[in-house]
């Protein structure tokens, strides 16, 4: 994976930084990486936003949409979600769990890829606990949930240069998944928020046959 990252300073002066990865552990070791690239920079003020390699549909009105979304919102990341019009078991995107009833409905709750779903026992709910409350969902209503995950994030880079080392391979393909750090994030008592896309279709990449 090659990583590019146009930061821009207070004075509004551009720096591009090209990162190499050169074992490909996953996105959150891709990201690992390239914020060890940005070391002699100073974080404090800086946004990050981080893009898919295989996004060929995602345009500049999308990017300014979310990125102004970010900066107003005083959240420590964003995430910019999709819904899939399509059939459930051609989804193969990682699901958006967010909480279903309540005072904080809507709020961002985790990530799960689509494999890790698979493997779950169907017989056994995956709980998750959010703000004193716990909440279930059925292997079967992880798989319907039609939020899918862009890949698309914005960061407050001081918040995720202290948490992004954070990320360990534990998941069915024993890879460093960049969506852990949504739990990662929470727990340390960080703002997780999500935007909403005008074209759900821009966000879609071409990594599967059924996708293209």
């Amino acid at each position: 994976n090659r990583f590019c990252f146009l930061i821009q300073d207070s004075s509004k002066n551009s720096h591009k930084v090209f990162v190499y990865q050169k074992i490909q552990r996953g996105t959150g070791h891709a990201v690992q990486v390239a914020m060890s690239a940005l070391k002699k920079f100073p974080l404090e003020g800086m946004n990050i936003l981080t893009f898919p390699g295989d996004m060929g549909l995602i345009d500049s009105p999308s990017v300014a949409g979310f990125e102004s979304a970010f900066r107003k919102s005083g959240c420590d990341m964003m995430i910019l979600p999709g819904k899939y019009d399509g059939p459930a078991e051609q989804n193969y995107y990682g699901r958006v769990l967010r909480v279903p009833f309540g005072a904080y409905r809507g709020d961002v709750l985790a990530i799960l890829q689509h494999r890790d779903i698979l493997k779950m026992d169907p017989k056994v709910p995956y709980r998750i606990s959010y703000k004193g409350a716990e909440f279930n969902f059925t292997r079967r209503e992880l798989l319907e949930n039609r939020d899918f995950d862009s890949g698309i994030f914005a960061f407050r880079a001081p918040a995720l240069a202290r948490y992004i080392n954070s990320l360990k391979p534990a998941n069915v393909q024993k890879e460093i998944y960049l969506t852990d750090i949504v739990n990662i994030f929470i727990s340390a008592g960080l703002n997780v928020a999500a935007a909403e896309p005008a074209d759900s279709e821009k966000l879609l990449g071409f990594n599967n046959k059924s996708t293209l």
